[in-house]
C-alpha cells in the first residue's frame, strides 16, 4: 500500500529467541531516515538516544526502544512468550518456515557474504524463495546466452 503512495517500504521479519520467524515490521524510507514501524501494535523503533534505529543497528546488537505513534495505553507488546524477540537476528524475510527457504537462505547467505540479511526485498519477491529462483533463472538464462555465443 506504501508502494501506491510512493513510500518505498520492505519488510523486517523478526525472529524469536529460538531462531524461528515470528512477527513482521514495516520499514519505510522517508526523508529524514528509515523508519521502523510495526502497524500492529502502534510503535516505532528507536535508539537509546531517540534517533531512529536502523536494520543493521538491530542487527548488530542495539537494543531497540518502542515509540507509541500515538499516546495511547493500548500500543506496545503485551506480556508474553510470543514477544520474546531477539532483535539481532532480524532479516527482510522469513528464512524458516519451509525446507525450500531453509535451503534458499544457506545459498544466499554464502554467495551474499551475508548481505542477504539487509537485502531490500520489493513486495513482489516478499516470498524469499522467488529470489533463489530469480537468480537461478537468471544464471540459466546467463549460462544458455554463453553457450550460444561459444559453439
Amino acid at each position: 500500500m506504501l508502494a501506491e503512495l510512493g513510500i518505498r517500504s520492505y519488510q523486517i521479519t523478526l525472529y524469536h529467541r529460538d531462531g524461528h520467524a515470528q512477527h513482521c515490521l514495516v520499514e519505510t524510507c522517508l526523508e529524514d531516515g528509515r523508519l521502523i514501524v510495526d502497524p500492529t501494535y502502534g510503535i516505532y523503533f528507536t535508539r537509546p538516544d531517540g534517533n531512529l534505529v536502523s536494520l543493521k543497528e538491530m542487527q548488530s546488537g542495539v537494543p531497540p526502544l518502542f515509540v507509541p505513534v500515538k499516546k495511547d495505553e493500548r500500543c506496545g507488546y503485551p506480556s508474553d512468550p510470543y514477544y520474546d524477540f531477539n532483535y539481532g537476528l532480524s532479516k527482510t524475510a522469513d528464512w524458516t518456515s519451509t525446507v525450500t527457504r531453509r535451503v534458499a537462505y544457506r545459498i544466499l547467505e554464502l554467495a551474499s557474504s551475508g548481505a542477504v540479511d539487509r537485502l531490500q526485498v520489493p513486495a513482489v519477491l516478499e516470498w524469499p524463495q522467488n529470489i533463489f529462483i530469480a537468480m537461478a533463472a537468471g544464471l540459466g538464462i546467463s549460462f544458455t546466452l554463453l553457450l550460444t555465443v561459444w559453439v
